[in-house]
């Protein structure tokens, strides 16, 4: 019977306790998953499918600031042995506190001023 009351206290406490439980430590969005939640001082990594050669690149344009911090942009081509070939751009973050951050990023040339250039927005729920 004593068994039974422990076990039924840990199941408890292990599915109600802790709410940083149930976030994950990093988090992958990219432009089919929008939203999601990371635990506090976990990583966010943002996908985007892109082809610099073209003179298009990703920018950050809302940082998520101050729940977020940019730490780094990397490349990884789809095929970097066909010339002129797109891959995805990884922009990766820190979660550095609690609360509803939004990340922003715009695809254009930086050479073009006008016109409408694509963007890309996420939501990022920190606990």
């Amino acid at each position: 019977m004593d068994f039974i009351k422990i076990f039924l206290s840990l199941l408890v406490l292990f599915l109600f306790g802790c709410d940083n439980a149930s976030a994950p430590f990093q988090l992958e969005l990219d432009e089919n998953v929008a939203s999601g939640t990371v635990a506090r001082g976990g990583k966010v990594v943002v996908s985007l499918k892109g082809n610099p050669t073209t003179g298009y690149i990703w920018t950050v344009s809302q940082s998520g600031a101050p729940y977020m911090q940019f730490i780094k942009e990397e490349y990884d081509g789809t095929n970097p042995n066909l010339i002129g070939s797109g891959g995805i751009s990884r922009f990766i973050f820190d979660a550095n506190q609690q609360g509803n951050a939004v990340v922003e990023f715009k695809y254009s040339r930086s050479w073009e001023m006008s016109g409408e250039a694509k963007t890309a927005k996420f939501k990022v729920l920190i606990k």
